[in-house]
């Protein structure tokens, strides 16, 4: 592996480098060549998909400072469909995919809170 010259695993250059500059170019050129999608159901598997090429797993981008090593991940990602006013999400521990319709939620004040779960257990099939 090549020295870091910052954050970004020490790949800058090499093909499928993890630096943020070159994650925002390949979101760029993957939508630039995917077909445009005609459905909400079609703009939300896209975005997926694009997302998922930028991705980062715990452990692959990490920074050594002072006896501690710090590492990044992608936490959560986050879609949102304007139209039927969804919010989408998941979390690096639970790749579901979630939703919250936003058309169902009182925002006037004094409204009861919404929490949407972030930590999730992961259940093996034999769990009961």
């Amino acid at each position: 592996m090549v020295p870091p010259t910052g954050m970004g695993a020490g790949m800058l250059g090499l093909p499928a480098d993890i630096t943020p500059p070159s994650r925002f170019v390949r979101i760029a050129m993957i939508l630039e060549a995917a077909l445009e999608p005609a459905t909400s159901e079609e703009a939300l598997i896209l975005a997926q998909h694009v997302v998922n090429t930028v991705d980062i797993p715990l452990g692959f981008v990490r920074q050594h400072h002072k006896n501690k090593t710090t590492y990044e991940l992608t936490q959560y990602a986050t879609f949102m469909d304007l139209t039927n006013k969804v919010f989408y999400y998941r979390t690096y521990k639970n790749m579901t995919l979630r939703s919250v319709s936003l058309d169902k939620i009182n925002f006037e004040s004094g409204s009861p809170r919404f929490k949407m779960p972030i930590r999730w257990k992961l259940y093996h099939r034999s769990d009961k």
